[in-house]
């Protein structure tokens, strides 16, 4: 399972699965719903669901980063804050993570 930003069409999901078919133990990469497993988290966001094969970790990586060119294609904003992203607010402890991570700036 993957959580996408931004939705593949129908050509970027044949052209993933042409490039990436090797990746995979069986079937194909698909667009799916939210698992019940998932209950609660983030089910706004698009997903994809693929059979993996371990063993390919560096092609996953590959596969990683065309489907990041999609969110950059788009104009997904690189700097905006977590709520920003996000439809409901960060927990606290969350939140004061993300903060801990920025630079400072003077």
């Amino acid at each position: 399972m993957i959580r996408l930003r931004v939705a593949p069409t129908d050509a970027d999901l044949a052209a993933l699965n042409d490039e990436f078919g090797e990746l995979l133990l069986g079937g194909r990469i698909e667009n799916c719903g939210v698992l019940p497993e998932e209950e609660g988290e983030d089910a706004a966001l698009p997903r994809l669901s693929l059979l993996f094969n371990r063993r390919r970790v560096g092609l996953l990586r590959r596969l990683i980063d065309r489907i990041n060119g999609w969110a950059a294609d788009a104009g997904s904003p690189r700097d905006a804050s977590p709520v920003a992203i996000t439809e409901r607010p960060l927990p606290p402890e969350a939140e004061r993570a993300e903060l801990a991570d920025e630079p400072e700036r003077a």
